[in-house]
């Protein structure tokens, strides 16, 4: 599956998510890029009742419309988003928990040589996103290591003119293993809705 970034793109005042977007879209396609798809992601964020006996406050929901996986995750003691182990012990208790927060990331698929790039806008009730996401996936590299940088440099070169946010390092897999897990991507992709510096809460 090749290793994943997630970044935030900033959009000037005067743009809209969507003329960012188109830009950037089109300079992968003056590279020869293919439109591929759209796609679509849908966010949820649980608190837990006051009267809650569980030990996670609050809980995040991720489910992808390409391929329907679904990720259950939660803050670990050291503030960090992460995987629940087993998504049963929140969706069998989920009369425990409210909801307080629900967003949805929709976009486009672009295929260029061996790099898949996602280009989406943030839709919500809730807060107002005032950032596109990009996410960029290396087909021939499974290991972090080798090829975050090339990612990174990607994301910074398609971007030009443009503020872009980008993680410094992966997410820890919990596997333990050195090949990068779709996980990585889930938790990418929750810090960046979770923990939107650039995001105004609406009153």
């Amino acid at each position: 599956m090749g290793v994943t970034i997630v970044g935030l793109c900033s959009v000037p005042p005067e743009k809209t998510s969507q003329q960012v977007i188109d830009v950037l879209a089109k300079r992968l396609t003056n590279l020869f890029a293919d439109m591929v798809g759209v796609w679509s992601l849908d966010f949820e964020q649980y608190q837990a009742n006051a009267d809650s006996l569980s030990s996670k406050n609050v809980i995040y929901s991720l489910v992808w419309s390409d391929n329907n996986t679904k990720y259950i995750m939660y803050n670990n003691n050291d503030s960090q988003i992460v995987p629940l182990e087993s998504a049963d012990e929140f969706t069998s208790n989920i009369k425990d928990y409210t909801l307080r927060k629900s967003i949805k990331v929709h976009g486009q698929t672009l295929l260029l040589g061996d790099f898949i790039i996602k280009l989406s806008s943030v839709a919500s009730s809730h807060a107002l996103f005032t950032d596109i996401i990009i996410e960029a996936n290396y087909k021939p590299c499974g290991n972090v290591s080798l090829c975050w940088n090339l990612l990174k440099e990607f994301c910074t070169m398609l971007t030009e003119s443009y503020e872009l946010s980008l993680p410094q390092s992966a997410p820890v897999n919990t596997s333990d293993s050195t090949v990068f897990d779709k996980s990585q991507t889930a938790v990418q992709y929750a810090d960046a809705l979770v923990n939107h510096k650039k995001a105004t809460t609406k009153s």
